[in-house]
């Protein structure tokens, strides 16, 4: 969730259950209320793909943060947060 002033994502930039969870919610809404749902319903589809690669197959539940590679990183990477997996 780290972004240049151009809009890409930075080298050090890193992804989180919660925002990968609110922007898939976000894009599930708006395809349930906008004119063009195939869009919305593309972004909301891509997000939930998303969430499942913070699942922990080897232990369970939800990894908190997950750098670029897809490997778990930041504060939580050795932990389960509960708010994570609601």
């Amino acid at each position: 969730q780290r972004w240049d002033a151009g809009w890409r994502a930075r080298p050090d930039a890193t992804r989180n259950i919660v925002f990968t969870a609110r922007t898939s919610w976000l894009a599930a809404q708006a395809a349930m209320h906008a004119d063009d749902l195939a869009s919305f319903a593309a972004y909301a589809h891509h997000g939930v793909e998303a969430m499942l690669r913070y699942r922990d197959h080897r232990s369970g539940g939800v990894h908190w943060e997950l750098d670029r590679t897809g490997k778990p990183c930041g504060r939580a990477a050795a932990s389960k947060q509960t708010y994570g997996m609601a």
